[in-house]
């Protein structure tokens, strides 16, 4: 059965009219996803065009035809904006109306000496291929290669393979190799595979929104949202990691649980937003001064936990003694205020046989000794008890 322009047209419009729905839920559903508007936009200038083109049909004019495809190449366009604007990266609007512009000025002379559409033929498939081409190098450079960019980076290959064989179809009939009936029967065919595969790089891309929010979603139930620091789960997962690595390797591991002292009076002295402030800067103050592979969390309250990889219980206290500084030095401004915090720290090298609960409760207990002591101190199970401390640096082989 022979394929129609008028059939494939409205093809078009039906496909970009779904997408453009399902991206319009998804943008009013998610407003933060800023691409999902533009890919919506990209659907609908598709409808536009689709309507345009089928006109064509009706009319004995090469106007529709004209402006039909200048849509394609911005709807196109537009979902390489969207790609960009997902990705983080500035939109190249620019760089879009240039492209259609530059279009439409070869198009226009064309017009009066190309009968047989051979030569804007050509022009309509390069212009389409260019944000195509530029969609895929874009995704390409993305990092975490999942399988929704695999199958928009596919689709618009698919795509550009398609306008690759209309190319070569029409500059065999401009050379006079094969006749413009013959490309007349390959035309169709090309046209239904850049649709489809229209409509499987919109399923890509679908998948990688999906890939978005999933990640937000893990994130937020890692992650303690007032200081952006991992949660008590997050902490649980990579103490077990240690302890395994730990046991493999044989190299010490210490934990340290980290109480922001009064924080009960900092906020009735200076309002919770005070509180907030000050577990935000204890936070920062801290994991400053962590090195690299070292784990800070809140746990919940007024509590932290500092995971140390490759550290015994006498590196520990030195890591302790300098928090307990460096917090104490470093005076919270807040409502032009500077506000003085102190922390009490208590810390527990692991013992082999010993699991992640047992290694916190070891620490716990000597940060309620170092609480029941006075506060703004620490103490290291297994190590004599921590003086008041003004100030200690750690040693330099534990300075971030």
């Amino acid at each position: 059965m022979a394929l129609d322009f008028t059939t494939l047209y409205f093809v078009v419009l039906l496909n970009s009219l779904l997408m453009a729905i399902v991206w319009v839920v998804v943008y009013r559903s998610y407003e933060q996803l800023s691409a999902a508007g533009i890919w919506a936009l990209a659907c609908i200038t598709a409808v536009v065009s689709g309507v345009t083109l089928a006109s064509a049909s009706f009319m004995d004019d090469m106007l529709p035809i004209f402006l039909g495809n200048l849509l394609v190449v911005f709807a196109f366009s537009l979902f390489w904006a969207g790609i960009r604007r997902f990705e983080g990266r500035p939109v190249p609007w620019a760089w879009i109306a240039a492209l259609v512009l530059v279009t439409a000025l070869i198009l226009i002379p064309l017009t009066f000496v190309d009968p047989d559409y051979s030569m804007r033929n050509v022009v309509y498939a390069v212009a389409q291929s260019i944000p195509l081409v530029a969609s895929i190098l874009d995704l390409h450079r993305t990092s975490g290669r999942r399988v929704g960019r695999r199958i928009a980076m596919g689709a618009m290959g698919l795509a550009i393979a398609a306008h690759g064989m209309e190319t070569i179809g029409n500059g065999m009939t401009l050379l006079g190799i094969t006749s413009r009936a013959f490309y007349a029967t390959l035309e169709p065919s090309a046209v239904l595979v850049v649709v489809f595969s229209g409509v499987l790089w919109n399923f890509g891309l679908v998948l990688m929104v999906v890939d978005r929010l999933y990640a937000r979603l893990e994130h937020k139930a890692l992650h303690d949202e007032l200081t952006g620091l991992p949660n008590r789960r997050a902490l649980a997962e990579r103490i077990t990691d240690e302890i395994a690595a730990a046991n493999a390797t044989r190299r010490p591991l210490a934990l340290l649980v980290v109480d922001l002292d009064a924080l009960k009076e900092l906020n009735d002295r200076h309002g919770h937003g005070a509180g907030d402030a000050g577990l935000v800067h204890v936070a920062r103050t801290v994991r400053a001064r962590l090195r690299p592979g070292d784990m800070i969390a809140r746990t919940g309250g007024d509590e932290f936990c500092v995971v140390l990889p490759g550290t015994s219980a006498e590196q520990a206290g030195a890591m302790a003694a300098a928090l307990v500084g460096a917090v104490q030095t470093a005076p919270l401004a807040h409502d032009g205020k500077a506000i003085t915090l102190t922390l009490s720290i208590g810390g527990a090298e692991w013992q082999r046989g010993q699991n992640g609960d047992a290694l916190t409760a070891a620490a716990d207990a000597a940060l309620y000794a170092a609480k029941t002591a006075g506060r703004n101190r620490y103490a290291v199970a297994g190590l004599p008890d921590a003086k008041e401390i003004a100030f200690r640096t750690a040693p330099a082989d534990l300075r971030a």
